[in-house]
């Protein structure tokens, strides 16, 4: 009875030990994670505490591509999460940005396990799981030529200059996936620093690092959005959806949380989103920012800078870009001095065309 006794006493001893061995192996590998978090710039930029971001599959694939990206030498400007407006009124989400000399690197994460099916014409790709279960998402390469085409517009850049890279987890296999078109690159995470480093070798400088910085600060300011944008921007696709299919259902906003399948593994969009009731107001003004190009000092700045542009015989972006205008209209400048305060403004371009900006600024 004694030594049943003792090997009880025993044999608990021992449970206990390795239950508190794989605590403090686990307590270990949360604070190596945390060590790694506060040495990388990514809560800085994306406005994700440490908790939220290894917690969030999608999150936690964007902050892996980051740091990646984080390596690399040289005057590189690192975004997350941008909002860049479209012409509808609406937004479009970035995952990942980065700006250097050699253009914009346009990011697409996906931090997906499984076998990896699509090819560029196609608007959907598939997922295979090891369990057997299939599953289908948007194409990422129609995502991010979405992405690139409302920053060309909203920069006033021509020119192949935007590059376009999909970001795959290690944990999946690109079984069969068939991408052709140069400047649109589908790469798994670990082999993404040496991809881009042979890429940006290759490419020939089209910024002095004046224009990265002007640019990097024009974009921040559609980073970090504010709850609103984020919930405009949800809303807006739910909209979408519910007019592919055809359903009708009453408008709602909804709670500030990221709803593109970047952001989940195993399906295209999140099971749970809380309803709040939306006001008519709101409705109104919302209305209102989004008839923008209606209004008479976007109309006239554009048609000075159509005409000015054709004079000179130079492109519409050297006298100033669409991002540039939205922040004239935005400052509304009564003075060379606050004309120059937004990037891109210098003693040249204002001297050139300062006088007229502000000449259009003041009667509208």
């Amino acid at each position: 009875m004694l030594e049943f006794e003792t090997f009880s006493l025993g044999l608990e001893l021992f449970l206990w030990g390795v239950l508190l061995f794989f605590v403090v192996l686990l307590i270990l590998y949360i604070l190596f994670q945390y060590l790694n978090y506060t040495n990388s710039r990514y809560g800085a930029v994306s406005g994700n505490h440490f908790w939220k971001t290894i917690r969030d599959e999608g999150y936690k694939g964007e902050y892996l591509t980051f740091r990646v990206l984080e390596k690399l030498k040289g005057n590189n400007k690192l975004l997350t999460n941008v909002y860049i407006p479209k012409a509808d009124g609406t937004t479009t989400e970035i995952d990942l940005l980065m700006i250097n000399k050699a253009g914009f690197y346009v990011f697409e994460s996906k931090n997906y396990s499984g076998w990896i099916f699509g090819d560029e014409k196609s608007k959907n790709w598939n997922q295979t799981l090891k369990t057997g279960k299939k599953s289908q998402f948007l194409s990422p390469v129609y995502q991010n030529k979405g992405h690139i085409n409302a920053l060309r517009k909203l920069l006033g850049q021509t020119g192949n200059i935007f590059y376009s890279y999909i970001v795959f987890s290690e944990r999946c296999e690109l079984k069969k996936v068939s991408v052709i078109t140069p400047d649109i690159f589908v790469v798994k995470r670990d082999m993404l620093i040496y991809d881009l480093r042979k890429d940006i070798g290759k490419r020939t400088v089209v910024l002095t690092d004046d224009q990265v910085n002007a640019f990097y600060e024009i974009l921040q300011k559609h980073s970090l959005a504010d709850a609103k944008t984020k919930e405009l921007h949800i809303q807006n696709i739910v909209d979408k959806n519910n007019k592919k299919s055809g359903t009708s259902v009453v408008p709602v906003f909804v709670e500030p949380v990221i709803w593109e399948t970047t952001h989940s593994e195993d399906k295209l969009f999140a099971e749970e989103i809380w309803t709040i009731e939306k006001k008519s107001t709101e409705k109104e003004s919302i209305k209102s920012e989004c008839s923008l190009e209606d209004t008479p000092i976007y109309k006239g700045l554009k048609q000075y800078r159509f005409k000015t542009c054709k004079a000179e015989g130079v492109q519409a972006y050297c006298i100033f870009n669409n991002a540039q205008m939205l922040a004239i209209i935005a400052a509304r400048p009564s003075s060379l001095e606050d004309l120059k305060k937004i990037p891109g403004f210098g003693d040249v371009k204002c001297q050139k065309y300062g006088d007229k900006i502000l000449e259009i600024v003041r009667s509208m």
